[in-house]
């Protein structure tokens, strides 16, 4: 059984504590850790574990063999490198960290741990993405035209570090945002070579924007976009994403798939609705961790998706499409 410290005690780490009391005996949370010393408490109370109010406890002990990351943005780039180096195998919720350049550190400290890292890109692990994933690996539908992503809700709950530039990594973009664009790159066939995007503070009180929406061109020549809000709900009930390709289109959001290909023919998947991707995600860094195996998603893919967000950002600085390196 894999012992698992919970590093921050927030919302998110809620979810992710019934994520693994539903994976039975292979793996228990225990110890969770938070400078709110009353969260840490709750949170020991929902798992079972030992509370304690300062993360380097945690990461001192010998008893825990992995740590999951539930921090603020703007700390997580620090605890990772931190439990790295403790040799802990690390988790970290998304975003990975704020910039490309923190990605780097990661990498770097990566190289030199003897110790597995995972990003949690949950939607990666979705039943309605990992068929059209397939699909597209399979050519089934020829060449990717194009490729969208969408995330957008009405959320009325922002408030504390999160309507802090400084704190959260810019706006919606790098929060809820993110989940879009490391599945818009998972799904396409090359890398985002130019971004161009627009952002928008409809709603929310806050530093960054609310609403943003990003058009890339990738080094294939194909075309995608990401549309994010936290302002209003997908436009015209836009599914989780679309892929248009040479002989027919995919659509699909997290346990439904649709095909329709050049002719016309439609057939549609559904799976139950377990509605716990996080789930799958968790079970896959378990498994990652037990046989040493590189995960699906890894810190490149972090840093790929911070890449095309720093981009997007300094696009609406400057008003003008940004060149990726």
């Amino acid at each position: 059984m894999l012992s698992i410290a919970i590093i921050g005690c927030g919302g998110i780490a809620r979810v992710h504590a019934r994520a693994y009391s539903n994976l039975g005996d292979r793996a228990k949370v225990t110890a969770v850790a938070d400078i709110d010393y009353t969260a840490a408490k709750e949170l020991a109370r929902i798992t079972g574990a030992e509370p304690v109010a300062n993360y380097r406890e945690v990461l001192s002990r010998t008893d825990v063999d992995a740590v999951d990351i539930c921090l603020p943005h703007h700390l997580h780039k620090q605890v990772i490198i931190e439990s790295l180096r403790a040799e802990k195998h690390a988790m970290c919720e998304k975003p990975m960290c704020l910039t490309t350049q923190e990605a780097d550190e990661i990498l770097a400290t990566i190289k030199d741990s003897k110790r597995m890292f995972m990003p949690a890109h949950n939607q990666v692990f979705t039943r309605g993405v990992q068929e059209a994933k397939r699909l597209l690996n399979a050519g089934e539908l020829g060449r990717v035209l194009f490729v969208s992503t969408q995330d957008c809700f009405v959320n009325t709950g922002i408030t504390g570090w999160r309507t802090k530039k400084a704190q959260l990594g810019g706006g919606e973009l790098i929060d809820t945002g993110y989940h879009p664009t490391y599945l818009l790159n998972y799904l396409s066939a090359s890398r985002p070579r130019t971004v161009y995007a627009l952002g928008a503070r409809h709603r929310i009180r806050m530093e960054g924007e609310d609403t943003a929406f990003v058009t890339l061109g990738f080094e294939d020549g194909s075309l995608g976009s990401i549309h994010s809000s936290w302002a209003y709900e997908n436009p015209n009930f836009a599914p989780l994403f679309s892929v248009v390709c040479e002989s027919g289109q995919l659509t699909g959001g997290h346990n439904n798939l649709a095909v329709k290909n050049i002719s016309g023919e439609t057939s549609t998947r559904t799976w139950p609705s377990n509605g716990d991707s996080f789930r799958s995600e968790i079970e896959h860094f378990i498994d990652c961790v037990e046989t040493n195996t590189i995960p699906l998603q890894t810190a490149e893919d972090g840093k790929r998706a911070l890449g095309v967000i720093q981009a997007a950002y300094r696009s609406i600085e400057l008003g003008l499409p940004v060149t990726l390196s």
